[in-house]
Formats: C-alpha cells, sequence, structure tokens
C-alpha cells in the first residue's frame, strides 16, 4: 500500500481573503488617499467655477455674498494662530 502525498489547501478563509484584496483595484487606493482625492477635486472646481464667474458681470452685492465663507474662514484661522503665536514667543522668551 502506497501513501499518497497530501497537498495543504489553504483554508477557506484566507482565500476569500486573497480574492477580496485581488477585486479592490483602485478602491483600497481611494480609502487610502480620500483627503488627497477630495483635495485635487476642490482644487480644480474652484479653479474653474473661478475661471467661470471671471467672465459674468457681477454686482458688488453678489460678490461680497460670495466672499463672506471666506473671510469667515480666515478670521476663525486669525483666531487660532495669533493666540498661539503670543503663547508660543512669551513661553520662548521665559524659558
Amino acid at each position: 500500500m502506497a501513501v499518497e502525498p497530501v497537498e495543504e489547501q489553504k483554508p477557506a478563509k484566507s482565500r476569500e481573503k486573497t480574492r477580496k484584496k485581488q477585486k479592490n483595484g483602485c478602491g483600497q487606493w481611494i480609502r487610502r488617499n480620500g483627503f488627497l482625492l477630495l483635495l485635487l477635486v476642490a482644487t480644480v472646481s474652484g479653479y474653474v467655477l473661478g475661471l467661470f464667474l471671471q467672465s459674468q458681470r457681477l454686482s458688488n452685492h453678489t460678490i461680497h455674498l460670495i466672499g463672506f465663507p471666506g473671510q469667515l474662514v480666515l478670521r476663525a484661522f486669525l483666531m487660532i494662530i495669533v493666540p498661539l503665536l503670543f503663547c508660543s514667543l512669551v513661553l520662548g522668551k521665559n524659558t
């Protein structure tokens, strides 16, 4: 009686994981770099919107309404950065 060698098979779970990894393709890249992708989309769309609005004749009131959210963001950054800068300078001087 000859004993035939038994081929070892991967467990079913590891085969499923391998298949899932192969099927994802660029989905995994998008999940890892989602912020980068959104940043690029926002930059390009802002550029295109700026080119489009530049050719339009907008009233001063409309221009102020469009610029208002940007002013809010800039002022919020200043509310954070100025106190941090002041504290850093004071702590740097005292140490």
